[in-house]
């Protein structure tokens, strides 16, 4: 799914935005994510777009679960799109997900949406601290 929310990406930046996203950041946040779900996986050094090398999860203590949010909005539509990564204190991922809000105000709003929404998530499936 993830795969091709991400192809899709670059499509409606085409149709709708500027049309500069280039295709390698698709492809550059596809490889990062995947080896993020599969410890190991990666064999040469993760870069970013600007080619600097990406810095690895922090770890924390045990029992602890660190929770990454991230948010799209689009302020013509009020649509927000919602996403959130939970990792354990060894950096292996507890779970991942995404949602969406079609009633968004604005950006600030959308990203305490993306940290909500992952917070009533770990509560789910965890009862260590954040």
């Amino acid at each position: 799914m993830l795969l091709f929310w991400r192809v899709w990406h670059p499509r409606n930046d085409s149709v709708f935005s500027k049309g500069d996203c280039p295709i390698s950041a698709s492809v550059n946040f596809l490889e990062n994510f995947l080896a993020s779900l599969i410890p190991g996986m990666a064999t040469v050094p993760l870069l970013s777009e600007k080619g600097k090398s990406i810095r690895p999860c922090d770890l924390h203590s045990p029992h602890w679960i660190k929770l990454n949010v991230d948010a799209g909005y689009d302020p013509n539509t009020n649509h927000a799109g919602l996403g959130f990564i939970a990792r354990d204190h060894l950096g292996d991922v507890v779970f991942s997900g995404w949602s969406n809000d079609r009633l968004c105000k604005s950006a600030e709003e959308a990203e305490c949406l993306a940290a909500l929404t992952g917070v009533r998530q770990i509560f789910v499936v965890s009862q260590g601290p954040i």
